[in-house]
């Protein structure tokens, strides 16, 4: 949560993913490509 200054909530889920192995997280809300080894995807931005 402090290090990539997260919510609580948002901390809550990236942790519930890495728990179990979730490869990649979609969302628009996070601004990073890479929390610990969990890929996020902003799906509505455009490559």
């Amino acid at each position: 949560m402090n290090r990539f200054s997260l919510s609580h909530w948002d901390s809550m889920i990236i942790a519930a993913c890495l728990e179990a192995n979730v490869q990649t997280l979609y969302t628009e809300k996070l601004g990073y490509s890479s929390i610990d080894g969990l890929g996020t995807v902003n799906p509505f931005k455009v490559p």
